[in-house]
């Protein structure tokens, strides 16, 4: 174990057994030199004051990512607190790890990486600074998969190799699987090799994973949750897209005044469906931003639209890639419009959601923008 690894494991230890933020920089500070609490407040107050400036120009202009972090990196090296030093090592890595990821075949787009970042740093601030900040699960992310399905006649002459690019795939847990027809899942992560944390790719055919006719899908999962399904196409599968574009949505105000006078917090959610007989694919949107305090104004509601019609003697067989989207609640702490990138495997790339905003907020200036994937679809006769 290295020194700074050592380190912050006995400073997250002291953090857990002493509430008292002069205490809890006490114990982090191990030297030889006597530190008072007012500059342990200072260096604290500095340290918090400069990431929350790198979140929130994050929030604004995500692209920018790599200027904001190194940015942060030099206002953190001014500070002369062991903490600040601390932090500054694991800001270093996370700027690191995403030019890595632009410098390979870069399969997502800059703003994507900046929201990875910004999520990062709110975490940083979580572990270091017990800030209450709501913030998502670190978890992978899909950017694209190469090819987007599988048609199994092609292997291995055309297709030979199944690709994934993301993020975080180095996280334990990753796991994928072949899903057959009647539902049943082989586990087949040992084939899974991963190059980098952006990149995993699996080989198929006879030197790697040989598929049968009763191969419906590839299934990938981190511990509990999906992350993209890949269409194994057989010989008689015929298969359709739906291509639904951008759609707006402004919730109701449900409760309260006309004013967040607080910071919201707020949940967004996509839900996929087939209705009228197996003929069009309905997409629930639902938003929520309600204040956690004072009088608790609220936003929240749901539209429900359809995103696709089967053609005239068709019908849908199942929606062939995941069928929800769950974004993680948060706190939204300015005025500006959040973006969320979803990437690829489910319903939504995109979520671009005001939910703190100048003026009447519930009801009139709150709203979500989805931007959604292009939606794969096996289709079939109709009875």
């Amino acid at each position: 174990m290295n020194y700074l690894s050592a380190y912050k494991e006995d400073a997250m230890r002291s953090l857990k057994q002493i509430p008292s933020i002069c205490m809890i920089a006490a114990l982090l500070l191990i030297t030889p030199v006597f530190y008072s609490c007012d500059t342990i407040d200072k260096a604290v107050d500095k340290i918090t004051d400069a990431i929350d400036n790198a979140v929130a120009e994050l929030n604004q202009n995500s692209a920018e990512w790599q200027t904001i972090m190194n940015d942060l990196i030099q206002e953190l090296a001014v500070i002369d607190d062991e903490l600040a030093s601390l932090i500054n090592n694991d800001v270093q890595n996370l700027l690191d790890r995403g030019v890595a990821v632009i410098g390979a075949e870069f399969r997502c787009n800059v703003d994507f990486i900046g929201n990875r970042m910004r999520d990062a740093l709110l975490r940083l601030k979580k572990e270091y600074l017990n800030s209450s900040t709501v913030v998502s699960t670190l978890q992978p992310y899909i950017c694209e998969v190469v090819p987007s399905s599988v048609d199994r006649i092609l292997i291995p002459d055309t297709v030979d190799e199944l690709e994934f690019f993301g993020y975080d795939f180095d996280l334990e847990g990753v796991k994928l699987y072949v899903e057959q027809s009647n539902g049943t899942r082989v586990d087949i992560t040992e084939h899974l090799v991963k190059t980098t944390h952006y990149h995993m790719s699996i080989i198929l055919g006879d030197d790697g994973v040989d598929l049968s006719i009763q191969d419906d899908k590839f299934v990938l999962t981190y511990e509990f949750t999906e992350l993209s399904l890949v269409k194994i196409i057989q010989g008689s599968t015929e298969m359709d897209y739906a291509t639904p574009g951008r759609r707006t949505y402004i919730p109701p105000k449900t409760n309260g005044d006309n004013f967040f006078s607080s910071y919201p917090e707020v949940s967004c959610r996509v839900d996929l469906s087939i209705i009228n007989y197996n003929t069009q694919i309905q997409s629930s949107l639902y938003m929520k931003a309600a204040e956690t305090k004072n009088d608790l104004s609220t936003a929240e509601g749901t539209d429900t639209h359809i995103i696709y019609t089967a053609p005239s003697g068709k019908e849908i067989k199942e929606i062939s890639c995941l069928n929800y989207d769950q974004l993680p609640l948060y706190i939204d702490t300015d005025t500006g419009t959040d973006y969320f990138e979803r990437g690829s495997g489910g319903p939504v790339l995109r979520y671009e959601i005001t939910g703190h905003a100048d003026g009447a907020d519930p009801g009139v200036n709150t709203q979500v923008i989805v931007e959604y994937n292009t939606i794969p679809i096996e289709m079939k006769a109709a009875d």
